[in-house]
């Protein structure tokens, strides 16, 4: 469970075709097209983007750290949104929703999931294009639809246990790398 070890941190850095630049060229396309990100995770995988949001703000594109299943708190983000938009189906249509879970079976991040599915469908927005997945390869969180699926472990690996998830991550360095692309290898490098 030491997949965040030094030892896997001098791999990221030697290999950066695969793994920091693929991160920040993901970042890229999402800011591109998306005004708003919800990462929807549990633990460590909230608390991560949660960090992230604190320490840089947000820049062009807003990310929301979604960690609780409480409509108080999802229904707090859409209003914000659809108030910079002018109406929730506008706000959906520059967001982009990243569901978190390593086992893929995470209820509640399942349950935020679902919830997103319906509420766009109830729209007629097609979620395939709303929608990226961070899981674990083989995780039944990649079977439930044909999105966008990102490894949690940029190695590919799935050793790392979700407290463990910053600094090395894309839970961790997704959402840096859309907010602030020029701090991910200064803080990989520290």
């Amino acid at each position: 469970r030491l997949g965040w070890s030094v030892e896997h941190l001098n791999w990221i850095l030697n290999n950066p075709t695969k793994t920091t630049d693929k991160v920040l060229e993901d970042a890229m396309i999402i800011r591109e097209k998306y005004k708003y990100v919800i990462f929807c995770g549990m633990g460590g995988s909230g608390l991560s983007v949660q960090v992230v949001k604190s320490t840089f703000g947000d820049k062009k594109t807003k990310i929301y750290s979604l960690r609780t299943t409480s409509p108080d708190a999802i229904d707090e983000i859409l209003k914000e949104i659809a108030g910079i938009e002018g109406s929730l189906e506008a706000a959906l249509e520059k967001t982009l929703i990243i569901p978190i879970s390593k086992s893929g079976t995470t209820k509640e991040t399942v349950t935020h999931k679902d919830y997103f599915v319906k509420l766009y469908n109830e729209y007629n927005i097609n979620i395939k294009e709303h929608m990226w997945v961070i899981t674990d390869k083989g995780s039944p969180l990649v079977d439930t639809g044909d999105y966008v699926q990102r490894e949690i472990q940029l190695n590919g690996k799935a050793d790392i246990g979700g407290r463990f998830t910053s600094p090395t991550t894309n839970i961790f360095l997704m959402p840096l790398a859309i907010v602030a692309p020029e701090k991910v290898k200064i803080l990989l490098e520290l």
